[in-house]
């Protein structure tokens, strides 16, 4: 979430400096973050400089320990080059195993993809499951509720 005060410093766009920006706002130092995430020791200080590219799974044990709330925890997600889960909420009922559930993770995921290539092919996506969902009987009460 952006700062409320115009005059704050710029409000971060790459994962190290959103990962710094709210381990700051917590007032954690790095290596608290790092210990309290169950990271390696110097973890926190690689990913903040862009040493090191995390996996989503790591991206979420940082969110957890900062407290941010789904849209933040989205944002991270996506500023390190992996699918939201607000997007991967709608593949849920997709399994592992299925070929197309896999796809698609696999070019959500992808570095290569542009933002802009990512922002449309979720939209779509997103488009494609609530029209999947709202067809299903039992579906849409059964997302409703979560």
């Amino acid at each position: 979430m952006p700062p409320a005060d115009m005059n704050a410093p710029e409000y971060p766009e790459t994962f190290p400096e959103l990962l710094k920006w709210h381990r700051v706002r917590a007032g954690l130092t790095q290596m608290a973050l790092s210990e309290r995430a169950k990271l390696g020791t110097n973890c926190v200080y690689r990913l903040e400089r862009g040493q090191r590219r995390p996996s989503g799974e790591m991206v979420l044990k940082l969110a957890r320990t900062l407290s941010l709330n789904l849209q933040q925890t989205d944002e991270l997600i996506e500023t390190a080059g992996h699918a939201p889960i607000a997007l991967t909420s709608w593949l849920r009922p997709m399994s592992d195993a299925d070929p197309t559930y896999r796809a698609l993770r696999t070019v959500l995921d992808a570095p290569r993809l542009s933002p802009a290539s990512k922002a449309n092919l979720r939209a779509c996506i997103e488009v494609m499951c609530a029209t999947w969902l709202a067809t299903v009987p039992g579906r849409v009460a059964e997302r409703r509720e979560a």
